[in-house]
């Protein structure tokens, strides 16, 4: 399992932007889809579990701005199997 230094998702965090409504916000659960940044990238990871507020799973796609995929981005690969804190969790960028 590959140690990331996940970037802070800053007004895209899921955690932020539910903590200011009365949205129940779902835990993410074995077959969901989450993203997160990673050097300037947009990192799609499918959760395989989830325990103790962190995604663990495999990463299925990075993207870069212009929505291109990637199959690394420096020490991230597609299918490497990664830990993925819910603080760090974010929403695709709009493009």
């Amino acid at each position: 399992m590959s140690a990331i230094d996940w970037e802070e998702p800053g007004k895209q965090g899921v955690d932020d932007f539910y903590a200011g409504t009365q949205v129940a916000h779902p835990t993410p659960k074995a077959g969901d889809v989450v993203s997160a940044r990673y050097r300037g990238m947009a990192v799609r990871v499918e959760v395989e579990r989830h325990a103790d507020g962190v995604s663990h799973g495999r990463v299925v796609a990075i993207l870069d701005a212009k929505e291109k995929r990637h199959q690394r981005s420096g020490g991230l690969a597609v299918g490497d199997t990664v830990s993925l804190p819910d603080g760090y969790r974010a929403f695709e960028p709009k493009r």
